[in-house]
C-alpha cells in the first residue's frame, strides 16, 4: 500500500524516526598485547602494537583476533607493495613501447579495499566507531566541560599597562 512503513520504527536504524542508539564508552581495564603473528614487518608489527595500546582494543574480543590477524597481514602487504612503487614507480614500459600501469598498482587497491573493510568492521575510522556506537569519553562530556567555569589565567607581575598609567600620572 502507498505510504504505509513496511517496518515498525523503532526496527528502522537511524533513519527517518528510527531508533536511538547512545554511544558505549569503551571500558575496562588495559589488555596485554596478543603475540605479534609471525612473518610481519617490522611496521606491521608496530602497528600491531599500536592497536592494542590504543583505547579501541578493550572494545575487542578474543574471537576477534583471527581477524585482526588477517587485518595485519592485509597491511604487511599494503606496506610492501607500497615500497615496490616507490622504488620501481608505478608505470613501465610495455611491449609497444608505450606506458602500462604496472600489476602491483591493481594488487595494491585490492590491499587498501580489504584494509578498508577490515577497519571499518573494526572501527578504526572514526565513522565506523560511530556506526558501532563506540566511545572513548572517559569523565565529563564535552557539555560539561564548556559549561565548568573557567579559572582565570594569572596575569604577570606587574601588567604593562599599571606601568604605563602610573608613568602619566596616574594612581
Amino acid at each position: 500500500m502507498a505510504g504505509k512503513r513496511q517496518k515498525r520504527p523503532n526496527t528502522l536504524a537511524f533513519r527517518r524516526a528510527g531508533r536511538y542508539r547512545p554511544l558505549a564508552v569503551v571500558g575496562g581495564e588495559e589488555r596485554p598485547v596478543p603475540p605479534c603473528p609471525e612473518n610481519v614487518g617490522a611496521k606491521a608489527k608496530e602497528a600491531w602494537e599500536q592497536l592494542w595500546r590504543s583505547p579501541l582494543s578493550r572494545s575487542y574480543a578474543e574471537s576477534d583476533l583471527p581477524a585482526l590477524h588477517r587485518w595485519l597481514w592485509w597491511y604487511n602487504q599494503w606496506l610492501r607493495t607500497a615500497e615496490q612503487i616507490t622504488q620501481t614507480g608505478p608505470v613501465r614500459r610495455g611491449a609497444r613501447g608505450d606506458l602500462v600501469l604496472r600489476s602491483t598498482v591493481c594488487y595494491l587497491k585490492t590491499c587498501e579495499a580489504a584494509l578498508q573493510a577490515h577497519e571499518e568492521a573494526f572501527g578504526m575510522t572514526p565513522l565506523s566507531r560511530m556506526r558501532l556506537g563506540i566511545s572513548y569519553s572517559e569523565g565529563r562530556s564535552a557539555v560539561e566541560r564548556l559549561r565548568a567555569t573557567a579559572e582565570p589565567t594569572p596575569m604577570p607581575e606587574p601588567d604593562p599597562r599599571r606601568l604605563l598609567y602610573k608613568d602619566r600620572g596616574g594612581a
